[in-house]
């Protein structure tokens, strides 16, 4: 099945959503691209070419995108945050997380490159939200361990 669905373009359409979609969108498309590239190698070199990784590590650290333009915030009179509890807990930072285990798994010089891009960083960041921070936990564990002592550091900054 993952051959068929990476066959016929999925991965370029699935990285534009964990991009430029809504909050559900990126947050569905990162649990597909999770699935399409999970032990399936040829999948997973594919998404690597692809530069997986940076649409990954936008959506950890920055959560939601507003989906209203600029002149429509999502504010009511009161400066309040119109978004409701479930969309705000939809917005895909633990599903990019577990993706970026998928993406990793193995590869340190791709882990590497991850770090430098704020891969760290950002799973750093998740682990101060309570609905993040297992996801992030994992990824971190999941890095190889000669980045102990720069996860070490991230932590102390967050």
């Amino acid at each position: 099945m993952q051959d068929a669905i990476a066959a016929a373009g999925a991965l370029q359409p699935l990285l534009s959503l964990i991009s430029y979609g809504s909050p559900t969108l990126r947050k569905n498309a990162a649990s597909a691209l999770c699935r399409l590239i999970s032990e399936h190698p040829a999948n997973r070199t594919s998404a690597v070419s692809a530069h997986a990784a940076l649409p990954l590590i936008d959506l950890m650290a920055s959560g939601s995108r507003p989906s209203a333009s600029p002149s429509t915030p999502n504010t009511d009179a009161k400066g309040q945050n119109k978004a409701a509890p479930k969309e705000a807990a939809a917005d895909g930072k633990a599903e990019a997380a577990e993706c970026a285990i998928a993406l990793l798994a193995g590869d340190e010089s791709l882990q590497a490159a991850f770090v430098a891009e704020g891969g760290l960083a950002a799973a750093c960041a998740m682990l101060r939200e309570e609905a993040t921070k297992a996801a992030a936990e994992r990824l971190l564990n999941s890095l190889e361990p000669c980045f102990d002592d720069l996860i070490e550091a991230a932590k102390k900054k967050k």
